[in-house]
């Protein structure tokens, strides 16, 4: 599974773009239908077309780069004028995610 994530300098915040290269069978594609059944093991999993992991990258305050040089001040906390691309590993944390360059 390969989860890719673009960062390209912007006018005031860098750019950030998340892709998921897995298919539709891969293990990040299979999840519950709704946030609020997370936590209800009754609920079953089921396939989905998105990975659950770019939903998170939609919002800036809901994931945060935990990379060596991450800025605190940054949108995604991605540190200004950087120029990167390449696989990431991803932590859930239950109410955002953490990311950082694999």
């Amino acid at each position: 599974m390969s989860h890719i994530v673009t960062v390209t300098p912007g006018e005031k915040h860098p750019a950030v773009t998340f892709e998921c290269t897995a298919d539709s069978e891969a293990l990040c594609h299979l999840y519950r239908d709704s946030e609020d059944s997370w936590y209800e093991d009754q609920v079953p999993e089921t396939r989905h077309e998105r990975c659950w992991i770019a939903t998170w990258f939609d919002d800036p305050e809901a994931c945060s780069y935990i990379g060596d040089d991450a800025d605190d001040d940054g949108d995604y906390y991605v540190p200004p004028n950087v120029e990167r691309s390449g696989e990431v590993s991803v932590l859930w944390c239950e109410d955002y995610i953490e990311w950082s360059f694999a």
